[in-house]
């Protein structure tokens, strides 16, 4: 037997909080509004900040938010400081220069998001979809049976 379109709706709801990607805001069960970046690692560098930082190469995402994730933005490579949350933006003439000073790898390693990062990126289309879907097989269900 199918459950009911509210009983449906309280269990989705309850997965989707315990599914969400971790993160300090996700372990307490809360829900998601505005952006959160995130910083993907890359390949460790010799090079120093400018205030003499310890760097690593990174590529930046950016999720939107609207209580699930409904768009995964792909901002570019920055360089993050080692130990704390700040980076640094890489635009195509740093990169350049930098390349030219051997102080980053040419070409640039490739950064590529896994098919979880999309549905994670994409959550409250994929929701979306999921409750259409259990509406008309519910829909379908009721017919048969009746």
């Amino acid at each position: 037997m199918l459950p009911t379109s509210s009983g449906l709706l309280i269990a989705i709801t309850a997965l989707f909080i315990l599914v969400l990607p971790s993160s300090e805001a996700n372990a307490r069960g809360s829900l998601r509004f505005g952006d959160d970046s995130t910083i993907h690692f890359i390949k460790e560098l010799t090079v120093k900040g400018p205030k003499s930082e310890e760097l690593s190469l990174g590529y930046k995402t950016t999720t939107k938010n609207f209580a699930l994730p409904y768009y995964l933005q792909k901002d570019g490579y920055v360089l993050k400081v080692k130990g704390t949350d700040g980076f640094y933006i890489l635009n195509d003439k740093l990169i350049r220069d930098m390349q030219d000073k051997r102080q980053l790898p040419s070409p640039l390693p490739p950064f590529t998001l896994s098919w979880v990062d999309y549905v994670f990126g994409y959550l409250l289309w994929v929701v979306i979809a999921g409750l259409l879907l259990w509406g008309l097989i519910s829909m379908l269900w009721k017919k048969r049976t009746s």
